[in-house]
């Protein structure tokens, strides 16, 4: 099964970057909380489980950070970190068993709400890379 990872350079705030990933995720129905544990898992030295109700607190967080979005069976990764080129940050969203349908879709969500527009980076500095498995 091929998996895919888009990499993402993003100038939005830590706090107003996880709200443009709630919103994109959902247009698919993902979730921050997992249906079976009821917490919303992150990955910083280890897996941390917190309460939905304290997901203001992700923005807190030690960067780089790994967040999971859930549907179902099915399940998002979303690394994030600090760019070292630039200013903002690097996410690497990782899509393992979607159909081509849903990548394509999730794909042009990412473009239209989380990556920047042209006048804010450079022009020689990749927004958006797809590299596949």
């Amino acid at each position: 099964m091929a998996s895919f990872t888009y990499t993402i350079w993003s100038n939005l705030s830590l706090p107003a970057l996880i709200n443009q990933f709630r919103f994109v995720f959902d247009q698919l129905k993902f979730s921050l909380t997992n249906s079976r544990s009821g917490k919303i898992h992150l990955w910083s030295d280890g897996e941390i489980e917190i309460d939905p109700s304290a997901v203001r607190s992700i923005a807190d967080m030690e960067l780089p950070l790994g967040v999971q979005w859930w549907r179902g069976d099915d399940d998002i990764y979303v690394g994030l970190s600090k760019s070292s080129d630039v200013d903002g940050f690097i996410c690497h969203v990782s899509l393992v068993g979607l159909s081509r349908e849903e990548q394509a879709e999730i794909a042009k969500l990412l473009i239209l709400h989380i990556t920047p527009e042209k006048q804010y980076f450079p022009d020689d500095f990749y927004v958006f890379r797809l590299s596949a498995q």
